[in-house]
């Protein structure tokens, strides 16, 4: 952000999330719910009383898969095309915005490919309102000798886009 924004870089706030989808769903016995209501309602709050836009920015991987995270398998080509497909599945929501669905298949799968960002991305979505976004890149990185990876990709949804660089106005 400060380098799109030399001349005025904007404040940066790092949000830490961590939760899983089990600490979310809707009948869990935790305080995660209540927690991340009342983040996001503080956020939304603040995007009111100052009259700006904020932008948010998740950084995170989405499946790891090979022995160096557990499993008892080197992936090959097949593990690799079948996490790339499961993955795209799940960006349909992510696209979409659409954070229960999200949701529906992380648990659905029960995290099978752990998807650590699953929190960061959560929050997210639920900030969106529904405000869809584009893919703009969908990949993966061998880390090892085993094989092992993680996947990752690239999307833009509109509120980013409203403060991209070229505007006037320097986000929130």
């Amino acid at each position: 952000m400060h380098h799109l924004y030399r001349a005025t870089p904007p404040p940066i706030l790092p949000i830490l999330c961590s939760f899983s989808f089990q600490d979310v769903a809707p009948d869990a016995e935790t305080p995660h719910r209540e927690w991340l209501s009342r983040f996001l309602e503080a956020i939304r709050s603040a995007e009111k009383e100052t009259g700006k836009r904020a932008c948010f920015v998740a950084s995170v991987d989405f499946a790891h898969i090979g022995p160096r995270y557990g499993d008892q398998f080197n992936p090959d080509q097949r593990a690799i095309e079948e996490t790339l497909r499961a993955d795209r599945e799940m960006l349909e929501h992510l696209t979409k915005a659409d954070a229960e669905g999200f949701y529906g298949y992380i648990a659905g799968e029960n995290d099978r490919r752990r998807i650590c960002g699953f929190p960061a991305l959560y929050t997210l979505l639920n900030l969106l309102d529904g405000e869809p976004g584009t893919l703009l890149c969908h990949s993966h990185a061998a880390l090892d000798q085993s094989g092992s990876f993680v996947s990752f990709a690239s999307l833009a949804f509109g509120r980013s886009l409203s403060s991209a660089p070229g505007r006037q106005e320097s986000p929130s």
